[in-house]
Parts: C-alpha cells; structure tokens; sequence
C-alpha cells in the first residue's frame, strides 16, 4: 500500500480526483497538513467574519456540543439578556404562531425520528401522592388549617389527595375563573372567492371555505362534496364482506319469508315502537317510588304511556282530568330525580315549555315552607376549633385512653348552646366507637342521646 502524500507517514487508504493518496477522507483531518497549517498560522490577526460567513458556521455546528460552559461564559450570557423580553409570550405571538401553523403536516421521516426518541420514556404527568401516619399533627401546607393526611412527591403535604381538592385551591381557581369566556374557534374559514377557484375535491363548483389543510371547498364539511361521493363510489365498486354460508342462506330465507319488501305499515311501525319501550310494570319494578308519586296509564288506541301535567291550571293537568303522552326521557329523568335522597320536585311532568314557565314548583331545590339550617360557624372556624381540642388532648381519647382520637364531641349540645359550640374547654377529643357510644339511647348507656336531641324544642 501507498504511503499518505501530505507528510504523515501513514498507510494511505484513500484517493482524491487529483490522483494524491491520503490517510482520511479529507485533507484537513490528516495530521501532517495540520502540523503545517499550525505553524503557518502563528501570530496572524485574522479579520472579523461577515455575517454570511457566521450563518454558514452556525448551521455546520448545529448538534456539535462543546461540553459545559464556564462560569465567565455564563456571565456573559446573562449580561447580554438584560432588557430583553425574556418572559411569557404575549396573545398577539400566539395567535400569529398558531395561524402560521394550520395546514403543516409532518413528514413520514420527522414522526419516525420523533418516535424513535420516545422510546422507553415514560410520562407520569399525575403527581405521586403518598398516605402518611401524621403523628407530628401538621397542618395542611396550601393554608387550608386541617390536618395534613398526604405528602406529595414535591415534598408538600395536603388534607387531600389532590392539591385541586383543597378548599382554598377551589375558591382561587373559582375567583380566577370569573368574568372568563371560553370561545370555540372555527376552524373552517369563509372566504370571498373573487378569482373564481374551484373546488379542490374535483366536484367543479365554486369555492366558498378554507380548510384546516388549505384545501378550498365548496362546502363546510369535505364529506358532503360531490367529488368525494364519486371517489368513494369508485372505490367501493365490487367490494363485497364476502360470501354468506348456506346455513345463513337458510336462516335468512326463512325469516323473510311471507314478508313485502315494500314500505311498513302504520300498524307494524306501533307494533315495532312499542315492542322497543319499557312498560308501566317495568318502569315500577325498578323504581318503585314511581307508582307512589305519579299516576300513569295507557293511551286508549295507539297503547302509549300517558301522564299528568304538573301545572294545575293546564288542561292536561290531574285537577282537571287531563292526560297527554310522555316522552321516554321525561320518564327517566323523573325515576332518576325520585331515586336521589335529597331530591326535590326534581323534573316533573310538563306538556310544554309554557307550562313549565308558569308553574311554581320548577326549579324549586328545597322545600318553602321548612326554614333553612343556619350553622354558628363557617367550615374553617369549625377546623381550627377541631385541631385545637384534638392538640389539647394529645390526639388520643378522652374515654377509652387507647385510640387515636379524630373526633371532637361539645358536651353542651350545638342545639341547646350554639354560644359554647367554638369553646375548646367544652369539646372533647373522641375515637369513632366511643362516639357512636356517647349518642345511643340512655337506656342502652349513652350520655347524650341523639332522640332527645331531635325531639327538643329550642325557645
């Protein structure tokens, strides 16, 4: 083998088009001409680079790194940043960004590359939550004042486990969320077509929409384009699911058998419509409280399910004797209304909008006549009061002296003596069994049994 002409010395493995033989693929990796190069160079001032020059540098070192930049580099760099906007993008950027970007497509090529870079990494965007036995008793670190029961993975403990849950998280997201419109953008664009384009689905009509692909139609949506219909037409063109099996053969001519291909009749189409509908008995059997409350029967001709209107002054009305037919959602809304405990003239029958206007119990959510409860406190004034009996007693119970107490009990009655209900010196730290014990009935050993209190009269 030849040895490298430009001065190395080394076994040459390869030739250029001037006929020389070298070590490496280019001249500028041999070490013989860069020996020369270095020695040449010494003690020369070169001019700056012009900014086609920089550009052309730029893009040969896209990728190449240089290992970690120095301290005096980093100074440098912030030095530089100061005064530029540096922060979050402004609406104006972002829209221009997002108009910019509708119609690109990725390459094949790009989204193998994007998922080949993807692979075997995970993302875990939920944050870990961990339950924790808080024997030191701290507090909840987003300010809510109540025991902390979780710790999350950033270290911060929460009285619930997610951070959204926390009742001073709900109230800034809600103060956030006010006054805000969330509008749906169109992704469809009208235009005015003044140089008469057509259609780009090949159906030859004038365009009169934009697409997200930049694509002119003649229509909103492509699908109902004429040009497509034809395509898909063609396509499908001989195409078959394949053949059915004799035993299917048999199966089907037997059941059509007697049948007229023809449109149905009124008769068959009833017959159909009340075969697919639940009956009067079916709908009690899985909601009994439904023959309770509401009187249903049959229509006399055509058997559909009939009720009475809620408005008292409507002719179809129970007052007036009236019926009209239900529809099968006004049924399901009311079995479901009727199946909640709290539930309260919750989607009642109404024959028309009219009625529902006028009638006085819709949209009733409690009953007018019974007086709302009124607390003493708020939720966080109880919480406070809760950890500072439970702190008081060292979180164990004041009767059994055993179990880890988590309930605080007022031994002058909320009802009896609301001015006492915050006082910590008339609350007590008690363990769930304890509890249920202290409100039984006396005769079966309680202290303060939750009968009596139900049925005293407060003056």
């Amino acid at each position: 083998m030849p040895l490298c002409e430009y001065g190395c010395e080394q076994e040459a493995k390869h030739q250029f088009g001037n006929g020389k033989w070298c070590c490496s693929k280019t001249t500028n990796s041999c070490l013989g001409k860069r020996k020369r190069l270095s020695k040449s160079q010494k003690g020369k001032h070169f001019r700056p680079h012009d900014e086609k020059t920089k550009k052309k540098i730029s893009r040969s070192r896209i990728g190449i790194s240089y290992g970690p930049l120095s301290e005096d580099h980093k100074n440098k760099i912030k030095d530089s940043m100061i005064g530029k906007n540096t922060g979050p993008r402004s609406e104006e950027v972002r829209n221009t960004i997002s108009e910019s970007l509708i119609g690109r497509t990725l390459s094949e090529d790009h989204k193998n590359n994007i998922g080949k870079s993807h692979k075997g990494k995970k993302y875990n965007r939920r944050i870990k939550v961990k339950r924790i036995e808080n024997l030191e008793h701290k507090l909840c670190d987003y300010g809510c004042k109540l025991e902390a029961q979780y710790e999350f993975a950033n270290g911060k403990l929460c009285c619930s486990e997610a951070w959204q849950k926390c009742i001073v998280n709900r109230k800034k997201n809600g103060e956030r969320s006010l006054g805000r419109k969330y509008i749906r953008k169109n992704k469809v664009k009208k235009i005015e077509n003044f140089e008469g384009k057509l259609c780009d689905y090949g159906c030859g009509l004038k365009a009169e929409y934009q697409l997200i692909n930049r694509k002119l139609c003649c229509n909103e949506n492509y699908k109902l384009c004429t040009g497509i219909h034809k395509k898909m037409s063609k396509t499908k063109k001989g195409i078959s699911n394949g053949p059915c099996s004799e035993e299917t053969k048999r199966k089907i001519s037997k059941a059509h058998k007697g049948r007229i291909n023809g449109p149905l009749s009124e008769d068959h189409k009833n017959k159909i419509r009340n075969s697919l509908r639940y009956s009067i008995k079916d709908w009690i059997e899985k909601y009994p409280l439904l023959d309770k409350v509401e009187e249903l029967r049959y229509h006399p001709e055509t058997g559909e399910i009939q009720g009475h209107c809620k408005n008292s002054n409507c002719k179809n009305s129970k007052e007036k004797g009236g019926w009209y037919t239900l529809l099968s959602h006004q049924l399901y809304n009311r079995c479901q209304a009727l199946s909640r405990p709290y539930a309260f003239e919750e989607n009642n029958f109404y024959c028309c909008d009219k009625c529902k206007d006028e009638c006085v119990l819709h949209n009733l959510s409690h009953d007018p006549f019974l007086t709302p409860k009124d607390l003493p406190y708020t939720s966080e004034e109880y919480g406070t009061f809760k950890q500072e009996v439970l702190r008081k007693d060292n979180y164990i119970c004041h009767f059994c002296g055993k179990q880890k107490a988590t309930i605080v009990h007022h031994t002058r009655p909320q009802k009896l003596e609301p001015f006492f209900s915050l006082d910590p010196d008339y609350g007590i730290s008690v363990c769930e069994e304890c509890h249920y014990f202290i409100h039984r009935s006396k005769e079966q050993g309680g202290i303060c049994s939750n009968g009596e209190l139900a049925n005293t009269i407060c003056t």
